[in-house]
């Protein structure tokens, strides 16, 4: 017998998107990886399907090619399982990307379809000695040195034994043996202590029945800061495992899984994995074998999670749903949410949105009856409603204690809540000291060489850096045009925030969270729990301050730049301004009487007011009617396709070919094209911007495009499927 197998290779490239048909004498199962030999190299293939033959030669004449052997075979067992097989399928036409691109996106490096995966972390392992005969009595001082490290306990771990001689002696005689156990890189941690006993109130459990037990498959639970949303979640989990299922519950930054697995792991007492992209390679892998194995049940992580093989799935939750960190936004271009949407329509689960500010795309699919929409109006604590005070950046007067980032107000407050012993959260939406520089002699803007973005200062290492594609260059305060020193530094980040605070309050210590003070899980962590704990009244930080922490001495929270993200480079940047504002301020009087202030240039704009008021309906009201003006999503899908190459000129020409072939097959398409010249990945680039409400048909189109340009040289083609940033 014979094993026909039909294979992708690792080569992530449209043009071999396909079968190839290889045999082997062995029994090798489909989601398994082999080595091949392709076109004369030696690769990795992902088997597909498998096929018993009797003999290759009649398949040969019937296919009418020779068919090769395989080299070897790397998996004894599957590594991925069948409901996200079929999955991959799915992701691969709606994100016109190669499969074995999208199942290295699902895997752990360990397990990718690469040619480098034998230099990639394996099982790590324990070995220990157990003593089975304790009767024994030794016959000389070796083994006696060693069996009376067996006095304490049963188990000795084989690094504290030298003498291989003796020990060797005592393995032969059974009077020990030898125990190997795989051992796990990573264990989550409870940072936090949370109630384990607590009872969901009247309109939580008339919530959490409607999820458990009506036919509905997907969920947008809107529910106001502090309403306890996170309670329903931790009791629909319960409601799996006693169904002998699993969950998934996804969170958008890593800043916030230690909140989330503190909450599971002080109600549930069993083992739980977490996947995000703080971890190594090798906790990766431990924590992706713990789920294949069924060692758990409950997963934690970030947006790659939802490709966590968990078997009897019943819940996929995803909190803070409007978070834009659950779409990606390089090589496979995938949202979780939609995901999460296609991923339970395989295994028959149930989706749960969550959000105080649901995303317009979500709260309009629930207004359409496409999600139902279950609503928490009430916080769990009964607490007094929030003082809330705007200050106008553009009056000075307000800021005539000297400072240019706090006001009096701000500062007057922030001296009563360190008087009173309570807590303070400064949100600052910009990483660095300065948002831009400017030559005040010449005009010269310090820009990214390869995004061609302004420089952000960072006076703390010295260096002007891209925050988008992590460029950096030494600041020398010398324009590298005309020598000129007078270098203007406009805006103000979190390092400018630190350095007025310590001027103003000298003697109060304060943390910092950002990715540039605590760019690690172990730090994050760190600074939360000093926080927790009470080491510091003050925490300043950027966006991540502001999602989901439950801190309750926290009495006022200051925004410091409300209207940061009015003007960025995208249709939800309003969207973006309001969650951020209601997000900030929510994490300020959860548990007792709080005040929030909020400076911003704009004090009369609408989406600001509304935020000011937690005015959700009025709001979703005002920007819905933007959006159909706009024809922007929910109205329509957009696609972006960036082309990009070496030479300005030719790239520029070669866009504007494209843009007519466009027009010509998508008339019904709007097709949008940048007059400007970006930087992407090096080399220049057009954007081209699709809107359509014909969404299979165009995307079914751009796979052809993007085959046929695939071989031009000097021609890259970048595919972005509902991309944010238009």
């Amino acid at each position: 017998m014979k094993y026909l197998l039909f294979i992708v290779t690792q080569h992530k490239v449209l043009k071999l998107d396909r079968n190839f048909v290889y045999f082997s004498s062995t029994k090798v199962n489909k989601g398994s990886r082999v080595n091949i030999n392709f076109n004369g190299q030696n690769i990795v293939g992902f088997i597909l399907k498998v096929e018993e033959v009797e003999s290759i030669e009649e398949k040969e004449k019937e296919l009418g090619f020779k068919i090769k052997e395989i080299s070897s075979i790397i998996d004894d067992e599957p590594i991925i399982n069948e409901n996200l097989l079929k999955l991959a399928f799915l992701l691969k036409d709606r994100y016109v990307y190669p499969l074995i691109g999208v199942l290295n996106t699902m895997l752990p490096p360990s397990l990718k379809s690469t040619s480098n995966y034998l230099s990639k972390p394996k099982i790590s392992y324990i070995i220990y000695y157990e003593l089975l005969d304790d009767t024994y009595v030794p016959k000389n001082k070796f083994e006696e040195n060693i069996l009376k490290r067996f006095k304490n306990s049963g188990l000795v771990l084989k690094s504290e034994i030298n003498d291989s001689k003796t020990l060797n002696n005592l393995l032969s005689l059974n009077i020990i043996h030898e125990k190997i156990e795989e051992k796990y890189r990573f264990n989550a941690k409870q940072i936090f202590k949370y109630e384990n006993n607590f009872t969901l109130n009247e309109e939580q459990n008339d919530i959490f029945i409607k999820i458990a037990y009506s036919l509905d498959k997907v969920y947008l639970l809107k529910g106001v800061t502090g309403s306890g949303k996170t309670l329903i979640y931790i009791k629909l989990i319960e409601d799996a495992l006693k169904k002998d299922g699993s969950a998934l519950i996804l969170v958008p930054e890593v800043g916030l899984t230690p909140l989330m697995i503190s909450h599971i792991l002080s109600y549930f007492n069993e083992p739980i994995a977490v996947l995000h992209s703080s971890l190594t390679a090798g906790e990766r892998y431990d924590e992706y074998r713990k789920i294949v194995t069924n060692k758990v049940r409950i997963v934690v992580g970030t947006r790659s999670a939802i490709f966590a093989p968990l078997k009897n799935l019943k819940y996929i939750i995803i909190d803070e749903e409007h978070d834009e960190s659950y779409k990606q936004e390089n090589d496979l271009t995938y949202n979780a949410k939609d995901v999460a949407i296609l991923r339970s329509n395989i295994e028959n689960s149930k989706v749960i949105f969550g959000s105080a500010t649901p995303s317009i795309d979500t709260m309009a699919k629930a207004k359409s009856g496409r999600f139902k929409l279950l609503e928490l109006n009430h916080m769990y604590n009964e607490v007094e409603p929030l003082e809330i005070s705007l200050v106008d950046f553009k009056n000075r007067l307000v800021f005539k204690k000297g400072s240019p980032i706090f006001s009096d107000v701000l500062i007057e407050k922030i001296k009563k809540r360190i008087e009173n012993n309570e807590q303070v959260i400064l949100m600052i939406n910009k990483r660095g000291f300065s948002s831009s520089l400017i030559c005040d002699n010449c005009g010269y803007v310090y820009k990214c060489l390869n995004c061609n973005l302004p420089l952000i200062y960072h006076k703390e290492n010295g260096y002007l850096m891209c925050h988008h594609c992590e460029y950096k260059i030494k600041f020398t305060h010398k324009c590298p045009i005309c020598g000129s020193i007078n270098i203007r530094f406009n805006g103000f980040g979190i390092e400018r925030v630190k350095e007025e605070f310590e001027k103003i309050f000298p003697l109060t210590p304060y943390l910092t969270l950002d990715s540039d003070t605590s760019p690690t899980l172990n730090q994050i962590e760190d600074v939360l729990n000093q926080f927790n704990l009470k080491k510091a009244n003050v925490l300043i930080g950027t966006q991540i301050v502001a999602k989901g922490h439950d801190f309750k001495d926290v009495s006022l929270v200051g925004i410091l730049n409300a209207d940061s993200l009015l003007n960025i480079q995208s249709y939800k940047a309003n969207e973006y301004t309001y969650s951020l504002i209601v997000q900030t301020i929510g994490r300020s009087g959860r548990f007792k009487k709080g005040e929030a202030v909020i400076q911003t240039f704009k004090k009369d704009n609408k989406v600001i007011n509304f935020a000011l008021r937690n005015d959700y309906n009025s709001f979703y009201n005002y920007e819905i009617k933007n959006r159909k003006q706009y024809n922007y999503p929910p109205f329509s899908n957009i696609i972006s396709l960036k082309v990009a190459g070496p030479i300005p000129y030719d790239t520029k020409l070669k866009a504007m070919q494209i843009k007519k072939e466009l027009e010509k097959k998508l008339p019904d398409d709007v097709i949008l094209i940048s007059n400007a010249l970006e930087r992407y990945k090096s080399n220049y680039c057009v954007p081209i911007f699709i809107k359509t409400k014909n969404f299979a048909f165009t995307r079914k189109f751009l796979s052809a495009l993007l085959f046929k340009y695939q071989t031009i040289k000097n021609l890259h083609l970048y595919l972005n499927i509902s991309p944010y940033d238009l």
